[in-house]
């Protein structure tokens, strides 16, 4: 097994992205080109908690499901028992429920 790269980590919070190591945080989802340049620079790499928090800074708002990118990294359930795009649609049913946009 090769080693952590050191340097794949979280450019918010400075933790590793290294599924191999056991304090690893996961890499968020993949959004949109526009909404990528407004949540951080071309070569940055974000966990979910640094995106989420950046969303809410920098859009005045959560990340929403029309922001994710069709892609197979948002429909994975590898690293978790639900896709991202199954998390933001449950996200958003559950705000839509509460009279929340």
């Amino acid at each position: 097994m090769s080693r952590p790269d050191p340097r794949n980590v979280c450019d918010g919070c400075g933790q590793s992205l290294d599924r191999r190591l056991r304090d690893h945080v996961v890499l968020g989802p993949i959004v949109h080109k526009d909404i990528w340049r407004q949540l951080a620079d071309h070569d940055e790499a974000l966990c979910s908690s640094c995106m989420y928090e950046r969303a809410r800074v920098r859009l005045g708002r959560m990340l929403r499901l029309n922001d994710l990118r069709p892609c197979s990294w948002n429909r994975s359930r590898e690293y978790a028992d639900a896709s991202w795009f199954d998390l933001f649609r449950r996200l958003e049913r559950e705000m839509k429920a509460k009279g929340n946009r």
